[in-house]
């Protein structure tokens, strides 16, 4: 864990140095707010492709954290200010999203979208997809879809 951490930090430290090279040979120059942002937006890009590789699971800040060598405080903070929502809304949402598709183009069975989608009880998946949706699985599956 630790020679990890150091890894990311001389990784960092090189990047950095990259951009401002680049950057100076260009005769821009790159401020520390800028860089912190371009920071933010990449931890967030990070956490965004696990959380999508493991929709099906349960997953933690702690998870989160330790997959990107963060705290989960500062991740949490870092996540909300480059997208504007919090890490566990952008997980419910991201299901629900995969849950319509799912409605739409397969056929799987409500409890088989619940179970694929990490989700305790199918209770609990419709009663998420309602609050988020509107109405229940079963009654958006019976929608017409374009």
């Amino acid at each position: 864990l630790g020679a990890e951490q150091m890894i990311t930090g001389y990784m960092e430290g090189f990047l950095i140095g990259l951009l401002r090279d680049v950057t100076n040979q260009k005769e821009q120059r790159w401020d520390a707010l800028t860089l912190e942002r371009a920071l933010e937006n990449r931890l967030a890009t990070d956490i965004k492709e696990y959380i999508e590789t493991h929709l099906s699971e349960r997953i933690t800040l702690a998870d989160l954290a330790a997959h990107v060598h963060y705290s989960r405080s500062y991740i949490t903070d870092q996540f909300q200010k480059s997208t504007g929502m919090s890490i566990a809304r952008y997980i419910a949402e991201r299901r629900i999203e995969i849950a319509k598709e799912l409605l739409d183009e397969s056929k799987l069975t409500i409890s088989q979208i619940s179970e694929r989608l990490g989700f305790s009880t199918v209770q609990y998946f419709s009663k998420c997809f309602k609050d988020a949706v509107g109405c229940s699985p079963s009654a958006y599956a019976k929608l017409p879809h374009l």
